[in-house]
């Protein structure tokens, strides 16, 4: 009887070692799950900052070229009148300044006063 209750011994350990390793394999899942969960986390945080950063900055690119555009339509709108009002230029003139790139015709100068605090031209 003593060889079956050393057997009966040896089982219950085994058993017990067995059901031991099982919970802590349980629990290393558990930590391992946590931890990537985390990581899947802080990764998207991450991507999600950078494209918000990114999108804020190509706003304030576009903005600062839209601005930069209508100061220059309006000095061209306002210096046409201008010149429409003093008489000194015919229409034929400001036909041909205006299929030419107005930074190029060294005829006109373009002295401009925005009333944003980006500069314009």
């Amino acid at each position: 009887m003593s060889n079956s209750n050393s057997n009966s011994n040896k089982s219950d350990k085994l058993i017990d070692a067995v059901k031991e390793l099982k919970s802590s394999q349980d629990s290393m899942e558990r930590m391992f799950e946590s931890k990537l969960d985390k990581l899947k986390s802080d990764l998207m945080t991450n991507v999600s900052e950078k494209v918000r950063a990114l999108r804020d900055e190509l706003s304030i690119d576009m903005v600062v070229k839209l601005n930069s555009m209508h100061c220059r339509v309006n000095n061209l709108e306002q210096q046409i009148n201008q010149a429409e009002n003093n008489g000194s230029v015919s229409n034929t003139q400001l036909s041909s300044s205006q299929n030419r790139n107005p930074l190029e015709n060294q005829d006109v100068t373009i002295i401009a006063k925005c009333q944003n605090q980006i500069t314009c031209c």
